[in-house]
């Protein structure tokens, strides 16, 4: 269960710029999604697909400006 592993009051970034080397990654947790094969070999069938943030606006805009940020001419 949740509670077991975090408390709400526990920060959760779903995108961050994390420096690697010479560069920098900007990580964005909000594309995973499951499918209905996905959770095999733990359960056959998973019941209901979870398409995650994907159909969101919000998805598509932070995306958006993850881009254009790595094509930034400074990154």
């Amino acid at each position: 269960m949740r509670h077991d592993w975090v408390k709400d009051t526990d920060v959760q970034p779903v995108l961050y710029l994390h420096p690697y080397g010479k560069g920098t990654v900007l990580y964005l947790t909000l594309g995973h999604c499951r499918g209905k094969y996905d959770m095999q070999p733990l359960m056959e069938e998973y019941p209901v697909p979870e398409e995650g943030a994907w159909k969101t606006p919000e998805f598509y805009e932070l995306l958006r400006r993850g881009i254009q940020w790595a094509m930034a001419p400074d990154q």
